[in-house]
């Protein structure tokens, strides 16, 4: 049910007497007033809670407050939408945040809920997931905890499979990641979730390696990695770009690059004649780049 944290929400807005309706229903999840709309009809005539319309307060309440969600309704990928939901809150490090996750965990538990989970719910933050979001992070999860290998593949069609031992999972600005060492790379990256197609758990047993310095690992959060495909006429100056970079053929390399402007030198300090072949608002960045250097020599 894709509307499940919006019934949990709005249940915690009830019964911490703040009164919620569908306009503040749709603002805070970004929904249409029907949408809005449905999840209360939902609420009340399916799983039986007795909403009422102040009209004092212009929102609903409950006029019987020893009401509970049931947790008899929840599908098995329900419960790992909710196993999900629940991490990630638990993840933030706030008190509140950590209360919520262990309703969403007693909830995908299928537990009776006990009488300290029906405190109130303070606002919750927006989090965004899909049902293959939620089966993502599972298997990374429970990889994680297997120390199993994993091979991932991206969403971009340039990037090839890579083998990843997954270190650690996280939220980072709304945003998950998954932290591992990457063969053939053989580099500790950083992967942000909504980057990768899917994940294949293998057989395969990994140790930690060493992890690289606090300073690279920030940089990795704040930048988010770019590639370009790029022909070379004289394949062996790809590795001296001193940037990561995977062959495709013989003389096409698909390269990595945080800072498209030290990209852009790289490759202008490269011996070889090269080509870059996509993608396309690169190939455009480049020329603009070649254009700019041209008009400056051309001043008098």
């Amino acid at each position: 049910m894709s509307n499940l944290h919006r019934i949990l929400w709005i249940d915690g807005q009830i019964r911490s007497l703040r009164y919620p309706n569908v306009k503040a229903i749709a603002e805070r999840f970004e929904i249409s007033i029907r949408q809005a709309s449905r999840d209360l009809s939902y609420l009340r005539d399916t799983l039986g809670a007795p909403l009422q319309y102040s009209h004092k307060h212009q929102g609903y309440r409950y006029d019987q407050p020893t009401y509970a969600l049931p947790s008899v309704f929840l599908t098995e990928e329900q419960k790992q939408s909710l196993v999900y939901l629940s991490m990630q809150y638990k993840q933030s490090g706030e008190k509140h945040e950590a209360h919520i996750a262990e309703i969403l965990s007693r909830l995908a538990l299928d537990e009776q809920r006990s009488s300290s989970v029906q405190a109130v719910l303070p606002y919750p933050r927006k989090i965004r997931f899909t049902a293959e979001a939620a089966q993502l992070y599972k298997k990374l999860h429970e990889a994680a905890e297997r120390y199993n290998k994993v091979r991932i593949s991206d969403k971009e069609p340039d990037m090839l499979p890579l083998l990843l031992s997954p270190y650690k999972l996280f939220a980072y600005k709304g945003t998950d990641y998954v932290l591992g060492y990457v063969e053939p790379h053989h580099e500790i990256r950083l992967f942000p979730l909504e980057q990768l197609q899917d994940a294949v758990v293998t057989d395969q047993t990994f140790e930690y390696k060493p992890l690289l310095s606090g300073t690279w690992f920030v940089q990795s959060l704040l930048r988010a990695t770019k590639t370009a495909v790029v022909r070379f006429y004289i394949p062996e100056y790809a590795a001296k770009l001193h940037l990561p970079w995977m062959p495709l053929d013989h003389n096409t390399f698909r390269i990595e690059f945080d800072d498209v402007h030290y990209f852009f030198s790289r490759l202008l300090s490269c011996p070889s004649d090269f080509q870059i072949l996509s993608p396309q608002w690169c190939v455009n960045r480049f020329k603009a780049h070649l254009v700019k250097i041209l008009r400056n020599h051309t001043k008098v």
